[in-house]
């Protein structure tokens, strides 16, 4: 079966060139704002131009996805896209960009998706080109279309997240009641099914895995608490699970908002039926749902972790990301994500990663060609110093001279700096 994987930014087989420590990339582990529900929870945020992402998959079709942040206000961050090292794509020039009001900050927005591409390995690199404190690029996650499984159970999803994600509208998704299909910008692949009016109706997906969570969007809640939605995993079976989804608080609207999670299922089929009660409350919009079963490199699908990385001074993580040696590594150290002078420290044995087909800043080749133009300058004086020094003793000696002279002691050292990167104001 051909699936879409969904990879989310902590995974450790995506790369970033830097870390928090010389301002390139810093990660949250909480969401940006309480509008916007990133998936799982996280996501990576770079404003220095020249910072890159580079990320190896199997399919036939990527797409980046991230938040866009009051894209009227704060403009739109730029980057550059390129496939196997293919012609670069700037920013949006694969199609507008879907947002719905340019002075509201949304998640899930699709940035850039490649074309279709062979079936096989492929390598995406991304680098900002015009971002800075204001007009953020804010990643979340990737999806890869054409996954294929494997005749052993261990495919091309299982090989990267172990999570699959499935649209509304998948004809696996069936409903019963009177949902309506529908289409907002802001919703996944910009589709929904909006729950019945006065009625209750049900939508049910099978799947094969140890999790699963499914997402929606509600509107205009005007009172404290109300149950929309039961929730009944296996049902009529000895290992049923029933939830209960209510509202919290009074809100305009909430977009990708987890209504349940299960983890730790027993590996095999399961079917999760969602009940929306809406003889008693308002309708709501299916959006979509993610299931698998995490591999080695993944923890299990997360729930809403609160935070406002825009408007408060909240604490979140920052995970530290390095290459050595080839090896991807991760720490973690608690920051505060609106304190310029709270940065996360990398570890001291970090490498830098330069890959294939990166723009390479002019300053930088200017500072190293300068360098080394010195270096070996230095170098070439001290050996001919060194020969005359040599030859003018050879000879003395064969004249049967001595030479009594005080000389002082020179210490000789070359320290060859070629320059410390530009540093950049820390997240």
């Amino acid at each position: 079966m051909v699936k879409v994987a969904i990879i989310d930014d902590t995974h450790p087989s995506i790369v970033y060139d830097g870390t928090s420590d010389n301002g390139k990339w810093r990660a949250y582990n909480q969401v940006y704002d309480k509008w916007t529900n990133e998936y799982n929870s996280t996501y990576h945020i770079s404003k220095t131009n020249g910072s890159q992402i580079a990320f190896s998959f199997k399919g036939t079709r990527i797409t980046v996805h991230g938040t866009m942040e009051l894209p009227g206000v704060r403009g739109v961050p730029m980057t550059i896209y390129n496939i196997d090292e293919g012609p670069r794509t700037l920013f949006n020039s694969s199609g507008e960009v879907p947002y719905a009001n340019a002075s509201e900050t949304y998640s899930h927005v699709p940035f850039f998706t490649s074309p279709q591409l062979e079936y096989g390995d492929h390598t995406i690199l991304i680098t900002t080109y015009q971002v800075d404190s204001k007009r953020r690029f804010v990643f979340d996650y990737f999806t890869v279309e054409g996954v294929e499984d494997a005749d052993n159970g261990v495919g091309d999803v299982e090989n990267t997240e172990g999570f699959t994600i499935v649209d509304d509208a998948d004809a696996r998704v069936t409903y019963d009641g009177a949902w309506v299909d529908g289409s907002k910008a802001f919703d996944y692949a910009q589709t929904d099914h909006k729950s019945p009016t006065g009625v209750n109706g049900s939508t049910s997906f099978t799947f094969s895995g140890t999790s699963v969570a499914v997402y929606g969007r509600i509107n205009n809640m005007e009172t404290t608490s109300v149950p929309i939605a039961q929730l009944i995993l296996d049902e009529g079976t000895s290992q049923q699970q029933v939830a209960m989804y209510s509202t919290q608080g009074n809100f305009t609207w909430r977009n990708h908002l987890q209504l349940g999670v299960w983890n730790g299922l027993s590996p095999g089929e399961h079917t999760l039926k969602v009940i929306a009660l809406g003889d008693r409350n308002p309708s709501w919009w299916m959006d979509y749902f993610v299931y698998g079963t995490p591999n080695t490199n993944q923890t299990d699908l997360r729930g809403y972790v609160a935070g406002s990385v825009a408007s408060t001074s909240t604490s979140s993580t920052a995970i530290t990301t390095v290459t050595i040696s080839g090896i991807v590594t991760t720490s973690a150290v608690v920051v505060d994500p609106d304190d310029p002078s709270d940065t996360a420290s990398s570890p001291s044995s970090s490498s830098t990663w330069t890959p294939t087909g990166s723009p390479t800043s002019k300053g930088a080749i200017a500072g190293g060609v300068i360098g080394a133009l010195l270096g070996l300058g230095l170098l070439a004086f001290l050996v001919v110093c060194f020969l005359r020094r040599r030859r003018a003793m050879n000879q003395a000696m064969s004249r049967g001279q001595t030479i009594r002279a005080h000389r002082a002691t020179m210490s000789v050292g070359a320290h060859l700096d070629p320059g410390s990167p530009m540093s950049a104001t820390p997240m």
